[in-house]
């Protein structure tokens, strides 16, 4: 046997059994009646841990106890460690301790071999609780049909290393909980009490039995089972035939054994029998970084994710359990070594690294990344039906399986399973996970709510490319040369409603003659060098600033989330910055012609400003189309961040939208109010009038293309950077 979780649960039977059979005030057991058959690693880590179960027993009865008397009764260990395990030595050294009896000088001495991890563990101020597996344990076992406190015991849900867990009926409210019985102590009940999110199991209440020295916390029933069956099950079906409907088929076959029928109708299970293998996994891991997200905001770790922690609903749907040993740093009283614990094939490697005696990582430095680590782990057994290092195997003690374990992962990449049919969506999904699974932390996926974000991504591919622009795409000029590409955005619409209306002007004042009056094109030239230059110092002013951040953001030289609401509405500001300026050119051009040319009279003032407020109108149109669809596709993406988490969007999507159904409007009438214009005069120039109605019909293809275009990037964005809430599913 090699796989380190079957290996792990070998011993815990070993241990339950052991626990059982002692009883108060009767001779110890012998451990040698609960040594597993098996492999050397097997039997040597069962000893190990029987050996520390017997030496707490001896301490509590005030009887000799030591490592000596084991080396001596089982001469294997030697043989296979080569030398006493030091987890055995530190669980002695710990019951010294709290008897007031140990002399580090001694042990030193005893155990030259171990001498500077022994060093290192002395130097502790805390006392570091046991590294038994049995430490913890429910010594009273209870059984179905049995009562305690309010509770009537109707069925055994599950029984781990620290409870027991019974579907129980609470006498007073009438209603059916999860019981969960276990040693009174830890902070589990206070932790729980700060969580309220869908996807965290919730807590009616917290009873303790201080005679028994039980605690009873009685907890929202999953009759669904749990992620572990749904593995279970995943196992037993070719990968190429996974779909959703697996993870409802082995709800069902749960509710059934607990005698409870299937839920005929439910949007989410309708919802599930229709996903495909990877949609489903995916929208497990976002549910299951969610809540994660939530307890990180609270100050709380879990540090114990896996299959067998995750409850699910009637409905499918998940429930993250079991914080037992997880750390709020907001609780009075929470230590460092609270720390211990978890699954090891789970664990970050800087959690491994914190149980071990010999490592410069304690367990206080741990952080949000490492529950990360966990679950995108989890997610990728999930998805792939394989661990991404599935070789682990358990060693002869905990030190050793610690090291080896931290050592595969540090010189191997994550597997593949070859069964796995690879698509551009399981890539993608593939992607995310190796960054979360990263054993630098600092290049690891930065928080759970930036991995529920992605996994969201991946679901999507249209919002994928949003936040991944692709070399071959037109979306990676606007991020390479943002500020110039924005620059003809701008410009090149105003500049060709400029050349036009001097056109259209110039022939209107020559009438019938050769040249227009020469104060039209000295007023022309003075106009529009000032309206171009105050025009390129406004848009400096508006779009420097962004396109700045952008190239910092895409060289990651800046972690601000500013100019999110900039970005959105550049595109108006801008085209409004050009409508001003048009119209105040549309007052000053006459008003100077009128001083001037003497003929130049109030009618044909008016007529000129109605020609520059038209050319003004259809240039502001596509300004703002351009920049918003740059700003929205192109630099959006980059600026939200890796969290892809805008909760302001709804509001400003909504105003984004009334702007640009204003905009097509004004796209769509404005050429032809220039139409009717251009009609209106006695000698229209032909030339002129065929060149409007050619850029008038691409115009308005190209407004309203670039229009559905932008509702459809605001939808999908919709679906991706706004927080989901609290709502249960």
């Amino acid at each position: 046997m090699s796989d380190a979780t079957e290996l792990w649960d070998v011993v815990a039977t070993c241990i339950d059994s052991y626990l059982a059979a002692c009883r108060p005030g009767a001779p110890l057991p012998s451990i040698e009646d609960f040594i597993p058959l098996g492999s050397p690693q097997l039997r040597c880590l069962a000893i190990v841990e029987l050996a520390k179960l017997e030496m707490e027993q001896l301490s509590d009865q005030n009887a000799e106890f030591g490592i000596e008397r084991y080396l001596k009764r089982f001469p294997e260990l030697r043989e296979c460690t080569g030398n006493a395990p030091l987890d055995l030595i530190i669980d002695e050294i710990r019951l010294r301790k709290l008897k007031g009896s140990c002399d580090e000088r001694t042990y030193l001495d005893r155990f030259p071999f171990h001498r500077e991890s022994l060093k290192r563990y002395f130097s502790f101020s805390d006392t570091t609780p046991s590294s038994s597996l049995g430490g913890g344990r429910v010594r009273t076992q209870l059984e179905a049909g049995q009562s305690i406190d309010d509770y009537e015991l109707v069925r055994l849900l599950g029984s781990g290393a620290f409870a027991q867990v019974f579907l129980a009926r609470q006498t007073t409210m009438q209603r059916l909980v999860a019981l969960k019985i276990s040693s009174d102590r830890g902070d589990e009940a206070k932790t729980l009490a700060q969580l309220d999110h869908p996807h965290i199991v919730r807590v009616y209440d917290v009873r303790r039995q201080p005679a028994m020295k039980l605690r009873l916390l009685s907890m929202q029933y999953a009759p669904g089972g749990t992620l572990q069956d749904v593995m279970h099950a995943a196992k037993e079906i070719p990968w190429r035939s996974l779909s959703g409907q697996v993870i409802v088929n082995a709800v069902d076959q749960q509710l059934l054994s607990a005698g409870l029928p299937p839920l005929e109708e439910s949007q989410r299970r309708t919802k599930l029998t229709k996903a495909t293998w990877i949609e489903a996994v995916c929208d497990i891991g976002i549910q299951l970084a969610s809540a994660l997200d939530c307890a990180h905001r609270q100050h709380v770790l879990h540090r114990d994710v896996k299959p067998a922690n995750v409850l699910l609903t009637s409905e499918a749907s998940c429930k993250l359990a079991d914080f037992n040993i997880s750390f709020s740093g907001e609780l009075i009283g929470a230590n460092p070594s609270s720390y211990f614990g978890g699954s090891l094939i789970y664990m970050s490697p800087e959690q491994l690294e914190a149980t071990k005696i010999q490592s410069n990582f304690r367990p206080s430095d741990l952080d949000e990344r490492s529950d990360v680590y966990s679950l995108a782990f989890l997610i990728w057994e999930l998805l792939t039906v394989q661990r991404p290092w599935p070789k682990d195997q358990v060693q002869m003690d905990w030190h050793t399986t610690v090291d080896e374990v931290a050592a595969r992962r540090r010189r191997e990449e994550p597997v593949v399973n070859p069964q796995v049919i690879v698509s551009q969506q399981f890539t993608r999904v593939i992607e995310v996970l190796r960054r979360a699974l990263a054993i630098d932390r600092e290049a690891r996926t930065a928080s759970a709510r930036e991995l529920a974000s992605q996994l969201r991504l991946c679901l999507s591919p249209d919002a994928w490319r949003l936040f991944h622009p692709e070399l071959n795409r037109w979306t990676t000029y606007p991020l390479q040369w943002p500020y110039w590409i924005a620059a003809i955005a701008v410009f090149l619409p105003n500049g060709l409603a400029g050349m036009f209306n001097f056109t259209y002007n110039e022939g209107w004042m020559r009438g019938g003659a050769e040249y227009a009056p020469r104060e039209f094109y000295y007023v022309s030239v003075v106009v529009n060098v000032l309206a171009f230059s105050i025009g390129g110092y406004i848009f400096h002013r508006l779009v420097y600033p962004i396109t700045r951040e952008v190239t910092a953001r895409k060289n990651n030289r800046s972690t601000s989330s500013a100019f999110l609401s900039e970005t959105f509405f550049v595109g108006k500001r801008t085209a409004m910055a050009g409508v001003l300026l048009w119209l105040i050119s549309g007052i000053i051009f006459p008003m100077l012609l009128a001083i001037w040319v003497p003929e130049f009279d109030t009618p044909k003032a008016i007529h000129f400003f109605l020609s520059l407020a038209v050319c003004g109108a259809i240039a502001a149109a596509y300004p703002f189309l351009g920049m918003s669809l740059i700003a929205i596709e192109c630099w959006y993406g980059v600026l939200i961040g890796k969290e892809t988490r805008d909760d302001a969007f709804p509001e400003r999507a909504d105003r984004l939208i009334r702007w640009l159904d204003r905009y097509l409007l004004v796209a769509t009438g404005v050429p032809l109010a220039g139409l009717l214009l251009l009609l209106g005069q006695d000698t229209p120039a032909k030339g002129t009038l065929l060149v409007l109605v050619l850029a008038s019909a691409i115009g308005l293809f190209l407004a309203f293309r670039v229009h559905q275009r932008l509702r459809r990037m605001l939808e999908i964005l919709g679906e991706v950077v706004v927080d989901p809430g609290t709502r249960e599913p």
